[in-house]
């Protein structure tokens, strides 16, 4: 079946990205830091995989007109966003953000910029101002929290 193909198929590729991103990560060190490598690396990724961000996106628009195929985006997207939670949460026990900061919704802020780029990933936008333009924001982000 066809969506079950395509379930396994985001299945890996959410895994695939939650280890590099996992790998990346220090053990100990900043968080900040290592948020702004993940959005330095975004845009290498994207290149790179340029036909599975195709594919979600397009999976993305074709899920406002069928629940099966939304829950399975729902889920892919959820664990970005637990994962940036996790980091989150370690930066403001580490005091690198304020003491009070909704997690969720600084997850969200993180997760926004990056899909606005890979939306735009297919338009021939200059890939090296993009990628500036990402980690510029990433800082704007970080830095008021």
């Amino acid at each position: 079946n066809k969506k079950d193909l395509f379930h396994r198929l985001m299945e890996d590729v959410t895994q695939n990205t939650l280890e590099q991103w996992q790998s990346n990560l220090p053990i100990e060190g900043s968080v900040k830091k290592h948020l702004i490598l993940m959005a330095k690396s975004l845009s290498d990724k994207i290149e790179k995989d340029h036909l599975q961000v195709m594919l979600i996106n397009r999976a993305v628009a074709d899920s406002q007109d069928d629940e099966e195929l939304r829950q399975i985006m729902l889920s892919h997207f959820h664990s970005y966003v637990l994962f940036l939670e996790k980091l989150i949460r370690k930066g403001i026990r580490d005091k690198e953000f304020r003491k009070g900061l909704n997690v969720q919704h600084a997850a969200w802020q993180l997760m926004s910029p990056g899909l606005a780029y890979s939306a735009t990933q297919g338009l021939g936008i200059d890939k090296k101002s993009k990628s500036n333009t990402l980690v510029s924001v990433y800082e704007v982000i970080l830095n008021s929290w």
